[in-house]
């Protein structure tokens, strides 16, 4: 009876939301609502969402599920497609947990789901037990004349990006000897279709208290049968000491679409495991995949672009086409004296614009073409001492920029700093600030000069680390990012790296750190812990070993450390016979900068080189110290510049051998900037070398022509030569040379010069003007200048001055007196005598 009246109460909620437009969910336990939707031209799902007034990111997966549609689907909803959407926001949460278990979304129809039903999976989605699936692993068995790659292809399956993983989940030693008959593991990013039995491949993280046993029975799953496979999937983690916070995969066994997780075929883990049901030639068509083949690529240009170039790059490699879904970089460049003005990108249809984050967007299923405005440009120095700085111009790193250009500035700062003030510094002689005060984040206007992005640092409190034991057994010290500390600030990471005394250990229940400030014990992990705000004082008790064990010693070097494991478990020593596995830790940004090259081990006078691919060796009766030998990656010569490409050529040299632009170049070597020939009148001012560090921050190094520098780590380098007009001399030659005055009005001798000497010597710049001004009673009716690099002689004619020439000249001043009117005396004539 109370069955039927429950039965009843939900055809009643039922209709009524049909009549209301609403659909509510046949289970009583947990219900949910939706509504349906019409699209129009011109809607995408975010404007819809929006205008319906539900949150799009926590509604996208409800949205998904309700009409079975993925991401990559989203551009082919065409105008007049009824879709169907969560009711609220909150009815969006439940969808998100529930198992959809009817077929269309269309039409009326009700859509009906529960999120009570924890051991559920949903076909289509990356879901299982209510916990997120890594991948899933579906079986597939060889059938005559078949090869696993282009089974991959029919499933749907990137045969590129999994085939390293289906040989090691399957054994399989090589491509030409899988059998018909063979039942194989595939594993796909998406769920095969309704009613497949596979493993959904959990991302489990591991909880304090649990063990493999334990977790393995909150999915359903038996441990025994499973472990092979586990195994395979946890490589390199030891199954019967796994550790808190770490992330174990694990195969449930499912039927996609359906309750079953937990009760399908458990399997062995081996290459028959899994059932083989699915794996007939049926299960292999192309229905049996949810999404297309991930090697499929599209295009990636650029509109007009002047004055510049833009690239893209995929994991760093430059490239013309990507997949979809893959992180595409923008790499704008710019001509020399040219800096970004603005950065669109669009769909090749037009139908939308991709989202641009921090110079990286995400492919879609389409073609994407990219505008870029380049004009004149001024170069962005940043000052930045403790921190990483990024400017962006629409989303797109850049280190120049043209006026009027919105730059947006990201600081990170270091650990143990925080940020007290950004403000932006003309770079034009008059140090003006044209903004100050600024956040992390904000923008401001690029002027028509050089700016500088200045960001000083406030040190957060810093909190001391006293070690209070004595303890002789062993020693250890503090390390924060590498570098051995007595100090840290609070939210550091701190390791204490132990060297036990031979046949002691210490591991984490060995090491007490306690806040003095509050008397509280702080959790180490790992030999790490998290500095807090107070002093600590740590207390390491080496503890007797079963057997002799023996120190194994980092060698530090600049870009990073080791560390090292012994049955899948961090430690600093080892017994005679232990097998070692060296791990690499590098220094913050380094590893984008350099590589191993080998591992030395060193110890009673014996020495071993090991290669990164196999950094393994056993235990020997001594300690031994591992040294990781780093060999620099290159640099890319983005650009060799001058602020006035005809004034000379510039010679570009790393190591002695010449470099261009557009060629790398390795780290840690010598970068010299020469200028052989430079235009007469001109001289190399300085030499400025523009380098993005391995922290991603733009720094500069100012030389001069033919001094040498060796390149740091770094990923991009530019070079930029600054000439200058230069002062030549002029020599005054003997002629009246006490008659007249020079005048320079520029130069090194600027000034005036009463009755200068034969011989007198001047520093003149070049179209200066000279003028020769002649004291009383004299007149300059010319002036004779002669270039002394060819003597060449131009006579200015009854002119007093002249222009300098880029030139070393003599000049010779013309001069005459002038003239005195006569003063005649006119005496009185005699007086006529007429005779009478």
């Amino acid at each position: 009876m109370k069955k039927r009246l429950i039965s009843m109460l939900l055809t009643v909620l039922m209709v009524a939301s049909l009549l209301g437009g609403m659909s509510v969910s046949a289970y009583a336990d947990e219900e949910y609502a939706t509504q349906e939707y019409t699209l129009k031209s011109g809607d995408t799902l975010l404007k819809v969402c929006n205008k319906l007034g539900l949150n799009w990111y926590s509604c996208q997966t409800a949205i998904n599920k309700l009409n079975n549609i993925s991401e990559a689907q989203y551009r082919k909803l065409s105008v007049g497609q009824v879709i169907t959407l969560p009711a609220t926001n909150e009815d969006a949460v439940k969808i998100a947990k529930a198992t959809i278990s009817s077929g269309s979304t269309t039409g009326g129809t009700v859509i009906t789901g529960s999120t009570g039903s924890t051991g559920s999976s949903t076909s289509g989605s990356a879901s299982a037990s209510g916990v997120n699936a890594a991948y899933w692993l579906i079986p597939y068995t060889m059938q005559k004349g078949e090869t696993v790659a282009g089974v991959c292809n029919v499933l749907g399956i990137s045969f590129a990006t999994y085939s390293e993983q289906i040989k090691t989940i399957n054994n399989i030693s090589s491509w030409s000897k899988v059998a018909a008959g063979k039942t194989l593991l595939l594993p796909s990013a998406s769920a095969p279709a309704a009613g497949t039995s596979c493993y959904a491949v959990v991302a489990h993280q591991i909880q304090k208290g649990e063990t493999t046993y334990s977790i393995c029975n909150q999915y359903g799953i038996s441990y025994n049968a499973n472990a092979s496979l586990m195994q395979t999937l946890n490589k390199g983690t030891s199954l019967t000491n796994i550790k808190y916070g770490r992330t174990l995969y694990v195969p449930v066994a499912t039927v996609t679409g359906s309750s079953s997780i937990g009760s399908g075929s458990t399997g062995s883990g081996s290459t028959g495991s899994g059932s083989t049901g699915s794996g007939s030639t049926g299960s292999g068509s192309s229905s049996s995949g949810s999404g297309s083949s991930t090697t499929k690529t599209y295009k990636l240009s650029t509109g007009t672009v002047k004055n510049g170039k833009i690239s893209f790059a995929v994991n760093g490699k430059t490239v013309t086409s990507a997949a979809a879904g893959s992180t595409v970089t923008i790499v704008a460049a710019p001509d020399s004296m040219c800096g970004l003005k603005s950065v669109s990108l669009k769909y090749a249809d037009g139908s939308a614009t991709p989202k641009v984050v921090d110079s990286t967007f995400t492919m879609p299923e389409c073609d994407v073409v990219v505008n870029a405005t380049f004009e004149k440009g001024y170069y962005m120095g940043v000052l930045s001492a403790h921190g990483t700085v990024a400017l962006y111009n629409d989303s797109v790193a850049t280190t120049t920029a043209a006026k009027g250009a919105e730059i947006t500035v990201k600081v990170s700062p270091d650990v143990g700093y925080k940020i007290s003030r950004i403000y932006i510094q003309k770079n034009d002689g008059t140090g003006a600030i044209i903004k100050d005060d600024m956040k992390s984040g904000e923008s401001f206007t690029m002027p028509d000069c050089r700016v500088f992005v200045r960001v000083e640092y406030a040190e957060t409190a810093s909190y001391k680390l006293t070690k209070v034991d004595t303890d002789l057994k062993g020693s250890y010290k503090t390390l924060v990012n590498g570098s051995e500390v007595t100090k840290a600030s609070a939210g550091a990471t701190v390791e204490i790296v132990c060297s036990p005394a031979s046949g002691y250990a210490a591991e984490d229940k060995d090491i007490t750190v306690t806040s003095v400030a509050y008397g509280t014990k702080i959790s180490v992990v790992n030999g790490k812990f998290t500095m807090p705000a107070s002093d600590v004082n740590i207390k390491v008790e080496f503890q007797k070993s079963s057997k002799d064990k023996y120190a194994l010693i980092a060698g530090s070097e600049y870009a990073g450390t080791v560390t090292f494991e012994v049955g899948g478990k961090e430690t600093y020593t080892a017994a005679k016979g232990d097998t070692v596995t060296i791990k690499t830790s590098f220094r913050t940004g380094y590893d984008v900068l350099y590589y191993v090259e080998k591992y030395v081990v060193t110890g009673a006078g014996n020495t071993l080189e090991l290669k990164p691919s196999d950094p393994t060796f056993t235990m020997p009766a001594y300690d031994v110290t591992v040294t990781p030998v780093f060999k620099p990656r290159e640099a890319t010569i983005t650009e060799i510049k001058s602020n006035d490409n005809t004034l000379g050529d510039i010679v570009v040299t790393v190591d002695g051998k010449t470099v261009a632009a557009s060629q790398s170049v390795p780290v840690d070597t010598t970068i010299r900037v020469n200028v052989p020939s430079v235009k007469t009148g001109y001289a190399v001012d300085k030499v400025n070398i523009y380098y993005l560090d391995y922290k991603s921050t733009n720094q500069v190094k100012t030389l001069a022509a033919g001094e040498s520098w060796t390149i740091p780590a770094c990923s991009q380098i530019s070079v930029e030569v600054i000439f200058k007009v230069t002062d030549f001399t002029l020599t005054v030659e003997e002629n009246w040379n006490d008659c007249f005055t020079l005048v320079i009005d520029a130069g090194a001798d600027k000034g005036s010069y009463s009755k200068p000497a034969a011989g007198s010597k001047y520093k003149v710049s070049n179209t200066t003007q000279v003028t020769a001004v002649p004291a009383a009673g004299y007149n300059v009716v010319g002036i004779q200048v002669k270039t002394l690099s060819d003597g060449k002689v131009t006579t200015y004619n009854g002119q007093n001055w002249f222009k300098m020439p880029a030139d070393d000249v003599s000049v010779t001043v013309l001069m005459e007196a002038k003239v005195a009117a006569s003063s005649l005396s006119l005496e009185e004539p005699e007086a006529l005598v007429l005779a009478p």
